[in-house]
């Protein structure tokens, strides 16, 4: 909103007069976090030129001397000043206050060309008796002006540059904000075109001002609803109407309603197929051409459609890519050969799906020793799975894969079985090896016998010996590399304490002095 009072000079036409800019208006709930601004509105004030180089150099007022009038700001319910303003003069607010202190952008005050003390090209004018604003018109023999900024090439008055008309053609003066009418009223001096020996002086008319508040008050409201004429705007008020404006404050009888089943732009209230018929008139089926199952009179699609080559299942166990037929039927592919696992002649005929299982040979030791650690290998086929059956011998892990670990027990004739299931539970035939255990006993030297249990053994390991009464009998147990890793004298009948070894085999030798010595091999888990 302008409010403007111009008046040309009677000198030189450079200032035209004083306008009022209407920046910030607030109704009647205020500013938010700002205290005691309801029905406030905030305005800039400003001195209007001609020519972008003209510079204002003061504002004053000589009432006795020059029989000028006298300056000022007159308000009619006072003007809004922050707490925190250090003067009445804008120039003087520091922005990095405003963060903390918002008010301070509204705070009342006068200036030549900035609006705090952070505007670029920021000078601080001299003030010499200059009432401060909204004192009235009490200013009458002061003024405020700024030192001119002469330009060495030209001559000219070139600054400061907060004082330069611009491209605008206008240097802020004031800023003022209030809650009612108000008036300003000042002379300026001016360099036109910053010609400093041609000073212009002016006193124009005051300009008032009408705030569209008086007392919180609208000061024009034809209708009474307390929305100030400058501030109505017409159009329909009802929400439901198709031409419902949320920014109308009063309503000019323009409201247009929709008709049911469709909404104001004539489409659908309920479309949830988007297909532009209402949901009250769709016909749900299958509306896909040279479909299976086409509806020629369904306008709604159900997804139930299913055309030829589609995957479905034909509920055969042994076929495989079942899929709608030309003739819509549902039917997948099978083997045809009798020697493969999944023979079937139940579905369409493609041997490339037959499943055969292989047989292969098992591998490892035939000649182990007792109490040894063996691994027995067959050849290992994606997705198959191995049963495998151990005579002799302990499966140590490994079962249900094509590789296993085997303890062999005692000495004497075993086997080693595997059979295989592939993936599609096709089962193969057993595939055996046959093996022959040899005694673990390394040397027999001592007359009589040692049992050793368990193995493989965890944590203890029983020693139990049957003959001659034992002198100074002792154990030494060694890793693969032959290190000794446990020694102890024992008795007939004695336990040894395996716990903190690794699992693995370990060579057991059982010795007594001057008599000879047993060695076994053992396993530990």
């Amino acid at each position: 909103m302008l409010f403007t009072m111009l008046l040309p000079s009677s000198v030189q036409a450079q200032f035209t007069g004083f306008s009022a800019v209407m920046d910030t208006i607030w109704h009647a709930d205020g500013a938010g976090d700002i205290d005691g601004l309801e029905f406030y509105g905030a305005y800039s004030i400003y001195a209007e030129f001609t020519s972008a180089t003209d510079v204002l150099s003061s504002l004053y007022s000589d009432v006795e001397a020059l029989g000028t009038p006298a300056a000022g700001i007159e308000g009619t319910c006072g003007c809004y000043q922050s707490d925190i303003a250090a003067s009445p003069w804008l120039w003087d607010i520091n922005p990095a206050l405003i963060p903390s202190f918002p008010d301070l952008q509204y705070s009342t005050g006068w200036t030549i060309g900035m609006y705090n003390g952070g505007s670029p090209g920021a000078v601080t004018p001299l003030t010499q008796d200059f009432a401060g604003p909204c004192e009235g018109f009490t200013t009458t023999n002061g003024a405020m002006f700024v030192v001119p900024e002469i330009s060495v090439e030209t001559g000219l008055v070139s600054g400061p540059a907060v004082a330069v008309a611009g491209d605008d053609l206008k240097v802020l003066v004031a800023r003022v904000t209030t809650c009612g009418q108000f008036t300003i009223q000042s002379c300026v001096q001016t360099f036109p075109g910053g010609d400093q020996s041609v000073e212009s002086y002016v006193c124009a008319e005051p300009l008032m001002v009408t705030h569209p508040y008086q007392d919180g008050d609208c000061v024009n409201d034809a209708d009474g609803d307390g929305v100030c004429d400058e501030f109505e705007v017409l159009g329909c008020t009802d929400p439901v109407a198709c031409n419902y404006d949320p920014e109308a404050s009063q309503d000019d009888m323009s409201c247009e309603y929709a008709t049911d089943p469709y909404d104001c732009n004539g489409d659908c209230l309920n479309d949830s197929d988007g297909d532009g018929i209402c949901d009250e008139f769709e016909v749900e089926g299958c509306t896909g051409e040279g479909a299976c199952n086409y509806d020629p009179n369904a306008s709604d699609d159900d997804g139930t459609c299913f055309y030829p080559g589609d995957p479905c299942d034909d509920g055969i166990e042994l076929t495989v890519d079942d899929e709608i037929q030309g003739d819509c039927g549902c039917l997948g592919v099978s083997c045809h050969d009798p020697e493969a696992c999944n023979f079937s002649t139940e579905g369409i005929e493609d041997n490339s799906e037959c499943s055969y299982i292989g047989q292969y040979t098992l591998t490892g030791e035939v000649d182990p020793f007792s109490q040894t650690l063996q691994v027995y290998t067959y050849t290992d086929t994606e997705g198959s799975s191995y049963e495998w059956n151990v005579i002799g011998g302990d499966i140590l892990q490994g079962n249900g894969s094509s590789e296993i670990s085997v303890v062999w027990n005692v000495g004497g004739p075993g086997s080693v079985c595997v059979l295989e299931t592939s993936e599609g539970g096709c089962e193969g035939e057993e595939v055996c090896l046959i093996v022959d255990v040899n005694v673990s006993s390394i040397e027999e030297a001592l007359e009589g016998s040692l049992e050793i249990f368990p193995v493989p053994a965890r944590d203890n390991l029983h020693l139990v010996w049957t003959g001659p009464t034992l002198d100074n009998a002792y154990v030494i147990l060694r890793d693969g590399a032959g290190r000794s890793v446990k020694e102890m004298i024992v008795n007939q009948r004695d336990v040894l304490d395996i716990s903190a070894l690794s699992a693995g085999s370990y060579m057991l030798e059982f010795t007594v002095p001057e008599r000879g010595a047993i060695k076994r091999r053992i396993v530990v888990q």
